[in-house]
């Protein structure tokens, strides 16, 4: 990604009593908690341009988006880069680079990199940290201290309310009408790294059977907790699950479909070996206390545009892609790659649905009929 920065002709250095320190703070090797995590990736993350995360994503190289993110806290094992009118109110700590384009808007408490560069506008309410150079362009302002290792440089008409400090015998240079209401420090700096990122240990899983489940447009299927083959179902159906788990090799739901999920009973976990695919507008729509919980065991998951769902995703040896307008509630963790497409939404810790669109109310009535049908019919049994 080729980021355009400003020419830094014309700087002049600060003139400013320079005070030498000879102070370097411990700095921590950090391990985030991966049972916090509402995004967490063993190598990069994309999140295209309008997503939202509300909660904490992780990556264990690179994390990138496009313009107009919002972001609770991001952690990059690399380097990280936000597009323009990023929104992030936590923390901030990539062990490379970590950079923003123009009109940032940071409230955190720390925004960590191994170099800084901010775009034109930003507003940063927190500390800025970097081990080596930190870049603030044009008109920021930053209510904070800016603390670099290696040498500092603000653009032109940018505030500072807070303390500078450059690494020892290193420069201060900045644009004119720059205001910085602290001290600034000649300062020996160390800062925080991140750990590695990892998913850790996946629990085992059954055996998939042998019985394929294929049904055409419009249909209407419940299953029981199993083992099965392929389950493969056209546009425009319903599915219905209840409490168990369902072991498969590949799942495949095509467009307009809708998934009921009853967990009153427990948990719903759908274990894929293979496989999991959802084509477009598919919903999954969960009554009850428990979760659905997927386990891709071996290759990708795919979801289309304009799905909702809400659980825990977890892919043991592939990637997580979606398309556009995702409205996820819960967790998505994949050992390689995470990419979400535009205007996506994770709202990590609520398992429950959304409110269904409106077109989808008639298949919830009939897939819940169904589901009330099957539970009657079995308690009729059980009072013989």
């Amino acid at each position: 990604m080729k980021r355009t920065r400003s020419k830094r002709t014309g700087l002049q250095t600060v003139a400013a009593v320079l005070f030498l320190t000879v102070a370097a703070a411990r700095a921590d090797v950090i391990q985030v908690d991966i049972s916090q995590q509402a995004l967490l990736a063993g190598r990069d993350i994309w999140l295209d341009s309008g997503a939202t995360v509300a909660g904490n994503a992780a990556s264990g190289r690179s994390f990138s988006t496009g313009s107009s993110v919002t972001l609770q806290s991001a952690y990059a094992g690399a380097s990280l880069w936000l597009g323009s009118d990023a929104t992030v109110r936590g923390t901030v700590l990539a062990n490379g680079s970590a950079d923003a384009s123009n009109l940032l808007d940071f409230s955190g408490p720390s925004w960590t990199g191994s170099s800084v560069w901010f775009g034109r506008d930003a507003a940063v309410n927190g500390q800025v940290l970097a081990s080596g150079t930190v870049g603030l362009d044009s008109r920021a302002q930053v209510v904070g201290d800016v603390r670099s290792n290696s040498t500092v440089w603000i653009g032109s008409n940018s505030t500072v309310a807070g303390n500078v400090s450059t690494g020892l015998n290193k420069n201060l240079s900045a644009g004119g009408s720059v205001s910085i209401t602290g001290e600034v420090t000649h300062q020996a700096l160390t800062v925080d790294t991140l750990g590695t990122i990892s998913l850790g240990q996946a629990s085992g899983h059954g055996e998939q059977g042998s019985t394929n489940v294929s049904r055409g447009r419009h249909s209407t299927t419940t299953l029981d907790a199993g083992d099965y083959k392929d389950i493969s179902i056209d546009d425009g159906s319903v599915l219905n699950l209840s409490a168990g788990t369902y072991t498969l090799r590949r799942f495949w739901l095509d467009n307009d479909s809708v998934v009921n999920v009853d967990t009153s009973a427990g948990d719903v976990v759908i274990d894929a070996l293979d496989r999991f695919d959802l084509g477009n507008r598919v919903q999954f729509v969960t009554s009850g206390a428990g979760k659905l919980i997927i386990n891709v065991w071996d290759d990708d998951v795919w979801f289309g545009d304009d799905v909702q769902m809400p659980g825990e995703v977890r892919v043991w040896e592939g990637d997580f892609g979606a398309g556009k307008n995702l409205s996820f509630m819960g967790s998505i963790w994949a050992r390689d790659n995470i990419s979400l497409g535009a205007n996506s939404s994770i709202a990590y810790g609520n398992w429950s649905s959304p409110v269904p669109e409106p077109t989808t109310t008639a298949l919830l009535v009939l897939g819940g009929g169904a589901l009330l049908a099957r539970r009657r019919r079995q308690k009729a049994v059980r009072s013989r």
